[in-house]
């Protein structure tokens, strides 16, 4: 879990142990240039993820975010 905010934004990920990522907070989400492991804070865990769960309060997903 952690920060994934866009500049003026408070949107924070989580990923649980059922393979749910879940993105939430308010404004818009950290634009990524690539889905590579040092960028996408959840890189690691994408062969895994099953359900992504998006709350109402963010406003854009960042590209390359779900590459």
């Amino acid at each position: 879990s952690g920060d994934c905010s866009a500049e003026g934004s408070s949107v924070q990920w989580k990923y649980d142990n059922t393979g749910t990522l879940t993105i939430s907070g308010t404004g818009a989400m950290e634009n990524w240039s690539s889905l590579s492991s040092n960028s996408v804070p959840w890189y690691n865990d994408r062969t895994s993820i099953n359900k992504i769960v998006i709350s109402s309060g963010v406003t854009s997903i960042g590209n390359y975010a779900f590459v």
